[in-house]
């Protein structure tokens, strides 16, 4: 990971696009849902939470490649 990833504290929004497969931090807007962190897989689209709705954003707190990303696991 480069140094401007590092830096970046993007949030993201529900429809957009997940960037990179990891454990997201959920940031809701003033609700009180417990879903405080979520795993996405990049390419997915971001969710809405079933209480605030299209307040909710994300942020990514740890990439992980999923198995299926993974070049040792691929078939051949």
């Amino acid at each position: 990971m480069d140094h401007a990833r590092k830096m970046c504290r993007c949030l993201f929004a529900p429809a957009d696009i997940v960037p990179e497969s990891g454990i997201y931090e959920v940031v809701h807007g003033n609700c009180e849902s417990q879903e405080l962190e979520m795993i996405f897989l990049a390419g997915q689209a971001f969710p809405n939470c079933r209480l605030c709705g299209s307040r909710v954003r994300f942020q990514l707190m740890r990439g992980v490649p999923h198995i299926s990303e993974d070049t040792d696991f691929k078939k051949r």
